[in-house]
């Protein structure tokens, strides 16, 4: 995996950065510091790089940079790190043209594949502080702002955000697609602010990679509507586990006893 920051050649990309893929290499661009970094089997993995150096999970959009195309078909828009309900995108593809004028626009600057880059001011909207009292714009969740967040402690921030996921359990055993999408989808903006809320604290940085990969975990159950009860079950469970007040408190038993030696 490698941060790139200064102009770099296709064939570059090619020698250096298609460790996972041939010919191609996943990416996550930062729209407002114009970076990115390639190179990963999973797109979690380089947004997790990014955020480790300081970028802003709303920034943060995955791609896919397919090197022996066309300058028309080198950026695949798709990354399941997109799906986000909080900004308004519920697919793995970017939906909304200016971000991905951006995407565009950051690429064409980093990358030389025969086009003359195109320079543009970040939009408007990027890298603005947030309004932490204001909602925050969920679908779900519309009254929720960062503040009201921030004012539980991270273990109930774990349980609310596992609860979601808990309610999809019923509708996956009731067959409803729906409504199994209707609390991943709450889930997953839970998720979002709540890794926001962590960067903000300074959380421990498994903390953060682990709501990483349990995201894109549940946004994948998501996009596929796929009603697997086995997977929910684990997706609750090592939610729990990332905290372990949380854990404790579903678990007071189990917690007790290893405490003590006694498992």
């Amino acid at each position: 995996m490698k941060i790139i920051r200064n102009p770099i050649t296709r064939q570059e990309l090619v020698d250096r950065y298609t460790s996972n893929y041939p010919n191609m290499t996943k990416a996550v661009v930062d729209v407002e510091r114009r970076i990115m970094a390639v190179d990963a089997e999973w797109h979690v993995d380089l947004e997790a790089m990014l955020l480790d150096d300081g970028s802003a999970q709303r920034n943060l959009w995955g791609i896919n940079l397919q090197l022996i195309r066309s300058p028309e078909e080198f950026i695949v828009y798709e990354s399941l790190i997109n799906i986000r309900p909080a900004q308004h995108n519920f697919q793995m593809e970017v939906m909304d043209e200016g971000v991905r004028a951006e995407l565009k626009s950051v690429v064409d600057a980093l990358v030389d594949y025969g086009q003359t880059p195109v320079m543009r001011e970040p939009a408007a909207a990027y890298g603005k502080p947030a309004d932490t009292a204001k909602p925050v714009g969920f679908r779900q969740h519309k009254q929720l702002t960062m503040d009201k967040w921030r004012s539980f402690p991270q273990y109930k921030r774990v349980l609310m955000t596992a609860n979601e996921i808990g309610r999809a359990r019923a509708n996956i055993g009731f067959n409803s697609t729906d409504g199994a999408c209707d609390c991943w989808e709450r889930a997953l903006e839970l998720f979002q602010i709540t890794i926001d809320a962590a960067q903000i604290e300074n959380a421990p940085h498994p903390f953060i990679h682990g709501l990483l990969r349990l995201r894109e975990r549940v946004a994948r159950l998501y996009v596929e509507k796929r009603l697997d009860a086995e997977e929910n079950a684990r997706l609750y469970d090592e939610l729990i586990a990332l905290d372990p007040k949380a854990w404790e408190m579903l678990h007071p038993v189990a917690s007790r006893a290893s405490a003590t030696g006694l498992q």
